[in-house]
């Protein structure tokens, strides 16, 4: 368990990012956003960005510059996207080309399959049609974003993740994170009680407990869940759970060795 020093705020959201650009976006209740690496170290200043949600991110190619991209959703209800990297002192927000017919209030992304063109599948949901998910791929063209949307489908309360264009939602109404990893995926889900639940693709939810470590003390009650199962750098072999909240004296985002998921049965 490794843990960031204690935080601007308190957490609303987080996301990363895989690939070669592992990085932690951490989305702060009043206005900010601040970007980490996977050794818990600052790699931007606080950008004064007003976000109400955030997703998976990706590393893309836009023009001659390198970019870490995470879909989001801006305070005014539309979906926006942050981005970090060549050129860039910190986070920026830019808009996306997906017009709706009212303000969204969820999303949530994948990294698209490979020889798709894509650079994100993203589905969403708005105020006015909470039940149902939108579907799309991001890709761009002549250094524009472009936005094809795929498909509705049901949506159940709770947050989502997306494997492959396949929606995966939280059970009572929690948020949900997902590790793929080679041989198998696990979803760890946070309900809005702080308690946290795992389970293997195809098993069933088990309690997941968190240990102290020898100097991090793990979040009371934890506030916002992430996830990845191959990431780089920081020294997770077999996986990270990144939990924000406070422990007895601190707001901060911990990040989790996910290991120990290997003994869960399917």
């Amino acid at each position: 368990m490794w843990a960031t020093n204690e935080l601007e705020g308190r957490v609303r959201d987080l996301a990363l990012a895989g690939g070669g650009a592992s990085t932690l976006a951490v989305v702060y209740e009043d206005r900010g956003v601040e970007l980490f690496n996977l050794d818990a170290e600052r790699i931007a200043p606080v950008a004064p960005l007003a976000l109400l949600d955030i997703s998976e991110g990706a590393l893309v190619d836009f023009g001659d510059a390198a970019l870490v991209m995470f879909p989001a959703v801006a305070d005014d209800g539309s979906l926006v996207a942050v981005v970090h990297g060549d050129g860039l002192v910190g986070p920026q927000q830019v808009d996306l080309p997906i017009e709706t017919d009212s303000e969204v209030i969820g999303l949530c992304s994948a990294r698209p399959e490979p020889g798709s063109g894509s650079i994100l599948q993203i589905g969403y949901w708005t105020a006015s049609d909470w039940d149902e998910l939108v579907l799309g791929d991001l890709s761009i063209e002549t250094s524009e974003f472009v936005w094809t949307q795929t498909g509705i489908l049901p949506r159940d309360e709770g947050g989502c993740v997306l494997l492959s264009g396949e929606p995966v939602t939280a059970i009572e109404n929690g948020d949900i994170a997902a590790l793929v990893r080679p041989e198998a995926t696990y979803f760890v889900t946070l309900q809005e009680t702080g308690a946290l639940k795992a389970r293997r693709r195809g098993g069933d939810d088990q309690p997941m407990g968190l240990r102290d470590g020898i100097s991090i003390r793990a979040p009371i009650r934890p506030s916002a869940i992430a996830a990845l199962g191959v990431p780089r750098g920081g020294g997770y072999p077999e996986g990270v759970i990144v939990l924000s909240g406070a422990d007895s004296y601190r707001d901060q985002v911990v990040f989790v060795d996910a290991g120990g998921l290997s003994a869960l049965e399917e």
